[in-house]
């Protein structure tokens, strides 16, 4: 049987309570500008920013990030994006709320780049929220749009996953569009990590090799809804539950489908001020390299010969990942792999 996940995923409301900042809140008719460094919302307890954030030479993205480990702007630990593919220029673009309800983020030449595609007509507001949420709501409190419902390549506490929504990995270090390594619920209402190259895709875990069963996965539910929770607990309809190595501390934690295709939940070490891997999906260190397996050709009493592929395997690596200058960590003694 599925892992109940009532106590833990609780909705994340439809209300919201108006309480302004210069700080952390934009008011419908204004603008962050990415030619003003100050153009930023920070949440009320310091945690995160949202801003406009380089990407790459005279490219920003609109993005949310942590504001610790202490960072400069090639460097912040990025959790959410809203224009990953399609980044804008170092000049004349901004994000506007407009009047109508509508959250519009505008290139150099006044194209929209990205929107939340919202209307409302009452005024209404964006607010970036403790847990790294950017929500924009009215001013009676029902929320329009928030970041939650469409993750880039990170899942942070208590925000929920579920049928709609998908981890999608970098495509490279310095490369933040959207990479070929995904988590999702499949049509078995399985987690799954999947590969989705420009040619072909395959799924690599649960092993293809496994029935679900036998992966310890439960296809017996349609709620499809995953979460973790600040204590490093994560649960999911599936039957797939996992506990971080440090679970009971409640830190800063994110769980993040990295670019070498292996999820891994990072916590905030308060000793090292860095990013140490508390779990991860696979426990050796690995690049991601897929290499579709096949036998020789064969003919038969076909006239043309055909190739018999099999499912993609993991190819290790020796050398580590790095992530934001920081060595991968080992779940059972929090090492250096």
């Amino acid at each position: 049987m599925a892992t109940p996940l009532i106590p833990l995923v609780l909705s994340l409301g439809l209300l919201c309570f108006p309480s302004f900042s210069s700080s952390d809140s934009l008011r419908a008719g204004s603008s962050l500008s990415v030619e003003t460094p100050a153009d930023v919302l920070t949440s009320p307890d310091g945690s995160f920013s949202a801003g406009f954030h380089p990407v790459g030479q005279n490219a920003y993205s609109f993005a949310i990030w942590f504001n610790k480990p202490t960072c400069d702007a090639n460097s912040c630990t990025i959790v959410w994006m809203a224009n990953r593919d399609q980044p804008v220029n170092g000049r004349f673009s901004k994000l506007y709320l407009l009047k109508s309800g509508n959250l519009v983020l505008k290139d150099a030449g006044h194209i929209i780049v990205w929107e939340t595609k919202t209307m409302s007509p009452i005024p209404s507001y964006l607010k970036l929220e403790n847990g790294g949420n950017l929500i924009l709501c009215d001013m009676e409190g029902r929320i329009l749009w928030q970041s939650y419902d469409s993750p880039t390549d990170t899942l942070l506490p208590s925000q929920q996953f579920n049928e709609n929504s998908k981890l999608v990995s970098m495509r490279s270090q310095r490369n933040y569009s959207s990479g070929y390594y995904q988590l999702y619920f499949d049509t078995d209402n399985v987690l799954c990590l999947v590969y989705k190259g420009p040619e072909f895709s395959s799924v690599y875990w649960p092993s293809p090799w496994l029935l679900r069963w036998e992966a310890g996965r439960s296809t017996f539910n349609n709620t499809k809804i995953a979460v973790l929770d600040s204590w490093g607990n994560f649960s999911s309809t599936d039957n797939f539950t996992f506990l971080s190595a440090d679970y009971g501390l409640n830190i800063s934690r994110m769980l993040k489908m990295d670019l070498d295709g292996n999820l891994r939940l990072y916590s905030l070490s308060e000793d090292t001020k860095a990013w140490v891997v508390s779990w991860q999906a696979f426990l050796q260190p690995f690049h991601g390299k897929f290499e579709p397996f096949f036998l020789q050709p064969f003919s038969f009493s076909f006239s043309f010969p055909f190739y018999i592929y099999f499912p993609f395997f993991l190819t290790p690596n020796i050398s580590p990942v790095h992530y934001q200058n920081d060595y991968f960590y080992n779940q059972n003694n929090s090492t250096p792999i």
